[in-house]
């Protein structure tokens, strides 16, 4: 292995070892259990490399560990696939659409069931990354690179199935190629993260580089300062608001009056305010009474004014 040093992302953690295989009884249990069939390559690598551990980015998981499955309906596993090799970004924004303002646990995790129909989280990215192999459908056995946060694409991997795209991890390795590119695929600290963003042109590699920078626990004032100029010039709306979403969140008291023109668009304003600056919604008691008074025919505003805003100022 060509890594002597651990420099590849993520090999400090998984320290290139495998954990034991597993018997063919117990993945057959595993299938049994949840009323799947596992790809056959990926059940080669289960019972005849490792039961999870080295792999890209962080490793791969044990199989039926908890991390493995979303917040959704057990069965989602079983289900005909949404997501396949040919879905469009247009495609995904338009099923998300479909329950991302909805204020039940429960549709919303019907929803991610469906988004993420037949697909089996084996491994860990790093923030909101993770990686899926599909069990479903044409492209079962594929590993895909999904999100916890569900308005990124999830998108497949080249190969056709678990073992080439494992064997391809470890050619990269042992030819170095995995060390000398890992920061143009990966994201390893704070100023990669900025710098990644500052040269992306396309909408969605701008959106999975600030979700990095948002796993962050606080952010240099260099990079306050780029997100600052970037806002003042991005002309994509999408990626402003994300933008300014990581402003609320590490430069709070210096983005105020942002947050007050971003009332004219309410549901983005007032989800702002509840995720990234929750005990902060009492400083605009005055501005959501505006927005009470201008929007009580629009059901979506007042259901969230009524269900979560009231709660994060009964709570303040």
């Amino acid at each position: 292995m060509n890594d002597t040093f651990l420099e590849v992302f993520g090999a400090s953690a998984h320290r290139y070892t495998l954990k034991t295989t597993l018997t063919h009884a117990e993945v057959q249990e595993f299938e049994q259990k949840y009323s799947v069939s596992l790809p056959p390559e990926y059940k080669v690598f289960l019972t005849e490399i490792g039961n999870g551990g080295a792999g890209p980015f962080y490793g791969v998981y044990s199989l039926n560990t908890p991390e493995q499955f979303v917040d959704a309906p057990i069965d989602y596993l079983q289900r005909t696939p949404f997501l396949t090799s040919k879905t469009t970004g247009k495609e995904w924004d338009k099923m998300y659409a479909t329950f991302k303002n909805t204020f039940s646990d429960e549709e919303y995790e019907e929803g991610v069931a469906k988004m993420y129909a037949g697909v089996l989280t084996i491994g860990a990215r790093g923030c909101a990354g993770y990686l899926g192999i599909m069990l479903q459908g044409k492209d079962k056995g594929r590993v895909l690179y999904t999100y916890d946060e569900m308005e990124y694409p999830a998108s497949f991997a080249d190969e056709n199935h678990f073992l080439d795209w494992y064997e391809n991890w470890l050619d990269s390795i042992n030819f170095g190629d995995a060390i000398q590119k890992a920061g143009s695929h990966t994201i390893q600290n704070e100023e990669e993260c900025i710098n990644w963003f500052l040269s992306r042109t396309e909408r969605y590699w701008k959106l999975v580089s600030l979700a990095y920078l948002k796993g962050f626990e606080k952010l240099s004032n260099r990079s306050i300062k780029i997100l600052q100029q970037k806002y003042d010039t991005e002309t994509d709306e999408k990626v402003k608001l994300y933008i300014l979403n990581i402003l609320t969140m590490h430069d709070y008291d210096n983005n105020i009056e942002k947050l007050i023109q971003l009332q004219e668009k309410p549901l983005d304003f007032l989800r702002n305010l509840h995720v990234f600056a929750k005990e902060k919604t009492i400083d605009f008691q005055q501005q959501i009474k505006q927005l009470k008074a201008t929007y009580s025919e629009d059901q979506d505003i007042v259901m969230y004014l009524t269900y979560i805003t009231q709660l994060d100022l009964e709570n303040n």
